[in-house]
């Protein structure tokens, strides 16, 4: 149970989106009273003396001038002008605290001021408030629970969190992991029978997340009992900065294990106590006219967070040389998640930002450019860098979705990009971009057009797809690599188009091919589930003769379900000319034509090792676009819903 030194923490870190915080503003003539104009309020962040800082409430009084108002969604807990994680700033005109016996109480140092902001910037997935359906459910096996969550900013989990039931007792260990299943800390707890409720268990320190990335936090339960909300997590969590997908939760029979069975809907009540990092942003500006977001994204220095207003703005946006920093990134993101505004109507691109980086794009929307969101070096490698897009939607572009060109370290996360239409267009495009990731999202087009899903050429590398939906995305879904003119690769030419690309945990439906290697060095597709794909299952293809081209060679193809109607397939594997096709294994894919399973094993330009062919896989509604696994399937260790080491 929580200690009694620390309630005071707990309760502001897990009490729902309440303000317990009380501004007291004064305009230097004694007469207190709320800032002008609240909903649009540029934070300062400068070095106030004492007593200039938001003050908390420390015992409530009548004489007290309310000012503050809860921040929007979320666990964590604010002010009226905080950030939109919830960051306490302090504001302009700065208020000025005054000394009462049962009112506010001024801070009397910066250090005291960032301590106290510390408690209300500190989120859960879920408030106290929070029961599952079943405390105890029936099941007597020892088991490890978790869920898969990310957050929009970097910070640190110091405690993970989970709900006992009645009679639970034993020793329980709290796990944080990375995706992949690395261990970065333990947490031990002890709980008597009688413990009921939720339960905080610190880690011995905090672990330090990177904004974007996936990390699974987890308990075990050697008795089992664990609670439960049968399909709790089907739409997912969203609670200030930290997101859970939907489906996002895992597990694993057995106790001290990475829990890599799932993903599945329920929620097994795990949770974690996340701050975010302790750099607030130097001003918040929020916008609400086309001009006011051109004037906000001229001005941003290291830290400005532009909060965008619901509405429709119009496109042919941009700014050159929009750089923060590591620990002062540049936000632009919507006021309000749930009606995030719309970027419409350019010419030829929605937002274009030159040599931008430590920039921060979440919960936008735009529609109907030729170019939705280009990012690029200008030409000047090196220059953009560090740059996370969260919760986007790009939809109906005549081009390309999102355009990315030098650029390294990004994260695309939960983004949806829907109707790239023109020939040759492209859901999200990347050349001479590295060190990346896309993740969680979903990209739909229409199997006709002449156009690829996702493409990394022009000497990308490093870079993995995972666990995102690509439904009919063009003729090519997945591309690893492409033709470059030589000019445009960055750093240089290095022989290749692309080299150690990874495409795992994907669900690919239809395309005329769902993965294309075109003038690859080494790449990895494994663990995604591929249905009905119109011509091909896969290309070996070399489109760029350059002197000096290395032939398309050592792509690795294991783990899959690939299930295809023998009439609508062609050849398994499409094999171009001036490639190293011997050089592509093929080991335990699970194959399955539809329509005639006899027809199910494919001509491979390797023989491959351990593949299954002919079974059915046992799709839940693949026709109905439920693409999880029968309990139990054949093919459960395969596919996109498969454990994953």
């Amino acid at each position: 149970m929580i200690k009694a030194a620390s309630l005071r923490l707990v309760l502001c870190l897990t009490m729902p989106a309440v303000s317990i915080a009380i501004v007291s503003w004064s305009d230097g003539s004694g007469a207190a009273g709320r800032p002008r104009d609240p909903g649009r309020v540029v934070a300062d962040a400068g070095q106030p003396g004492a007593g200039e800082y938001a003050s908390l409430l420390d015992g409530g009084g009548s004489d007290a001038t309310p000012g503050s108002r809860p921040v929007r969604g979320g666990s964590g807990l604010g002010l009226l002008g905080v950030s939109a994680f919830g960051l306490l700033l302090p504001r302009w005109p700065r208020p000025r605290a005054r000394a009462r016996r049962h009112g506010p109480r001024a801070f009397r140092s910066r250090a005291e001021f960032l301590e106290a902001r510390e408690l209300l910037t500190t989120y859960t997935l879920f408030g106290t408030s929070s029961v599952p359906q079943f405390a105890v459910a029936s099941d007597p096996n020892a088991i490890e629970l978790g869920v898969r969550f990310t957050s929009d900013v970097s910070g640190s989990v110091s405690a993970v969190r989970f709900y006992k039931g009645s009679g639970v007792s034993g020793e329980h260990d709290v796990h944080v992991w990375t995706s992949a299943g690395t261990l970065l800390s333990t947490g031990t707890y002890v709980a008597s029978g009688s413990d009921v409720g939720w339960e905080t268990v610190p880690l011995p320190s905090p672990v330090v997340l990177t904004a974007g990335v996936t990390y699974v936090a987890s308990y075990d339960s050697p008795p089992g009992g664990y609670a439960v909300t049968w399909g709790g997590l089907s739409s997912g969590v969203d609670s200030g900065p930290l997101h859970v997908a939907p489906s996002g939760t895992v597990y694993r029979y057995g106790t001290g294990s990475f829990p890599d069975q799932g993903p599945l809907t329920s929620n097994y009540w795990v949770d974690v106590v996340f701050t975010p990092s302790s750099v607030a942003p130097s001003s918040t500006i929020y916008v609400d006219t086309s001009a006011q977001l051109q004037q906000a994204i001229n001005n941003a220095a290291p830290g400005t967070q532009i909060l965008v207003e619901p509405g429709t703005y119009q496109g042919d946006l941009g700014a050159y040389h929009l750089q923060g920093t590591a620990t002062q990134p540049i936000v632009i993101a919507a006021a309000d998640p749930s009606n995030p505004p719309v970027i419409q109507g350019g010419t030829s691109v929605g937002i274009y930002f030159n040599n931008p980086s430590y920039l921060r794009l979440s919960n936008l929307v735009f529609d109907g450019d030729s170019t939705g969101l280009n990012l690029d070096d200008g030409g000047n490698y090196g220059s953009a860098h560090d740059i996370v897009l969260s919760g986007l939607v790009v939809r109906n572009m005549s081009y390309v979705g999102i355009k990315m060109a030098g650029v390294d370290n990004f994260q695309i996360v939960n983004t949806v990009v829907d109707n790239w239409y023109g020939a040759g267009g492209v859901g999200i495009d990347m050349v001479g971009c590295h060190n990346g990731s896309v993740s969680g999202s979903t990209l739909t087009d229409t199997d006709g057009q002449p156009s690829y899903g996702i493409q990394m050429k022009g000497g990308s590398a490093n870079i993995d797809v995972r666990d995102s939906l690509f439904q009919h995305a063009g003729v090519r879904a997945i591309q690893i690599g492409g033709a470059t003119a030589q000019g445009y690769f960055r750093p240089s030419f290095q022989g290749y188009e692309a080299t150690n690309i990874t495409v795992e945990g994907n669900v690919i439906v239809g395309s005329q091919a769902a993965v294309t290697f075109a003038g690859v060095d080494g790449a990895v597709v494994r663990y995604n589930t591929i249905y009905r794909p119109t011509t091909w299952d896969f290309r070996i293809l070399q489109e760029e003769m350059y002197p000096g081209y290395i032939p398309s060679r050592d792509g690795v193809v294991t783990d899959n379900v690939i299930a295809f109607r023998s009439d609508e397939v062609s050849t398994a594997v499409d094999v171009g000319p001036y490639t190293a096709p011997e050089t592509f294994p093929f080991a335990g894919n699970w194959w399955y034509a539809l329509d005639n399973p006899s027809l199910s094993q494919p001509a491979l330009p390797t023989a491959e090792v351990g593949g299954t062919y002919g079974v059915d896989p046992q799709f839940v509604n693949a026709e109905g676009g439920d693409f999880h696994l029968k309990a139990p399937s054949p093919a459960a260790s395969k596919g996109a819903y498969a454990p994953r080491s």
